[in-house]
């Protein structure tokens, strides 16, 4: 929203939305779906800067203008992404690259024959770890996921409040609720209600068609209540919800049909979500754990990253920001300053959201982008504290991710989800 705000708010502007068929071609373009079942994944994207294409790209890939690239007549397949493998164990070795230290990694391969799961080792100079708080927990007999963290990590780790979340996606045969609510622009917004669903999100495209989707979306003990039921009965609640605001509606003759594990989420439950969709700090935790949740453990071989490292918790921006810091700090750490320049160059560097000209917002937003030098430091132990089991690293927090909005007050609340 912050590089493009045009761009997106084209998008946002769309009379249909994005379509199915083009939200497919952008997953095949990205190497998320291959152009036809079984065959390769490629990466095609048209919209990349220079400095932002692979390396090297599958068979197949095409360049911007639609033409066979000439610098794929050789391609190097490289596997990025792993799937059914588990990182069940993570180790700093100060013996490491030449003394500089780098991280052991043991990971499990899932789908491996046999009853046992083929454990395989490796090492790096830097490992960023992106999981969610809970799933540091990595439920082995013996060996813990992290080890030898300094205890401020550790301890922002396991305090890291978490929320808990739930969807449900209804198909219904016809869009009953656009016949009977007064549309508000191109969308119904959302219907709230003391009832389990608590909420119901609406469809801001598609109107054209004769089926839609109503979304089930709450949060919090409301999430955790629903999502200890089976799925097919959340789904019940869900329909009874919605029958309460739709009394002259037949709402259960209108749904589409159950299916079965595919209609509803919740986070909190999710064996790989760590009993949370999203952090969402308590109190005091902005000043008391956030600079050592940012913070990079070993000297910089450890770096962690993830909605839970920003101050947007819940939202991609908070993900994006948070990459960003772990890779400025691994080509700080490494010396690279010819890369540092080529990702900002790429990506843009951290700035005030240049939106004063925007007829839209009242204010301008202004960040603070450094913390107090008291809250910079990670320090493994309290002065005069004992040494603690965690070890006795220190490391200063010298990242620049978005920490506070100044003038809190005076900012136009709905936006402060959307710039940066």
């Amino acid at each position: 929203m912050q590089r493009f705000p045009d761009a997106c708010r084209t998008v946002l502007d769309l009379e249909y939305g994005v379509l199915q068929a083009e939200g497919r071609l952008a997953q095949v373009q990205v190497g998320a779906l291959p152009e036809k079942e079984g065959g390769p994944y490629s990466y095609t994207a048209p919209n990349l800067t220079p400095d932002a294409q692979p390396t090297a790209t599958a068979s197949g890939a095409t360049a911007k203008d639609g033409k066979a690239s000439s610098t794929t007549s050789s391609p190097q397949k490289k596997q990025r992404v792993f799937l059914q493998h588990k990182v069940s164990e993570i180790e700093h070795d100060s013996s490491l690259y030449h003394g500089h230290g780098g991280m052991k990694v043991k990971i499990k391969n899932l789908s491996a024959a046999g009853n046992e799961p083929q454990v395989l080792e490796k090492q790096y100079p830097y490992v960023i770890s992106t999981l969610p708080g809970g799933a540091y927990l990595n439920g082995e007999i013996k060996g813990n996921l992290l080890n030898q963290l300094s205890f401020p990590k550790a301890q922002a780790i396991r305090e890291c409040q978490y929320m808990a979340s739930f969807k449900a996606f209804l198909t219904f045969k016809t869009q009953f609720w656009a016949k009977l609510g007064q549309r508000q622009g191109q969308g119904l917004g959302a219907a709230s209600s003391d009832r389990p669903n608590r909420q119901i999100i609406y469809p801001t495209y598609g109107y054209e068609a004769t089926q839609g989707v109503l979304q089930i979306y709450c949060w919090a003990q409301d999430a955790r209540r629903l999502g200890a039921l089976s799925d097919e009965e959340r789904v019940a609640e869900c329909l009874k919800g919605i029958a309460y605001l739709y009394p002259d509606v037949d709402v259960y003759d209108q749904f589409s049909g159950y299916h079965d594990g595919k209609t509803t989420k919740t986070w909190f439950w999710d064996d790989h979500a760590g009993g949370g969709a999203f952090a969402l700090f308590n109190p005091g935790q902005y000043k008391n754990i956030y600079a050592a949740l940012l913070t990079p453990e070993f000297g910089g071989c450890l770096n962690f990253a993830g909605e839970c490292c920003s101050v947007h918790h819940g939202w991609i921006v908070g993900a994006l920001d948070s990459a960003y810091n772990a890779v400025y700090h691994i080509l700080q750490q490494a010396g690279a300053t010819d890369k540092i320049e080529q990702m900002q160059k790429t990506w843009g560097t951290y700035a005030p959201p240049d939106i004063a000209s925007d007829a839209m917002t009242v204010s301008v937003m202004d960040y603070a982008y450094t913390y107090n030098e008291v809250d910079r430091k990670a320090s493994s132990k309290a002065p005069g504290a004992a040494a603690s089991i965690y070890g006795d690293s220190e490391f200063e927090f010298t990242g620049n991710v978005p920490a506070f909005v100044a003038n809190y007050g005076n900012v136009p609340q709905m936006l402060i989800c959307i710039q940066n």
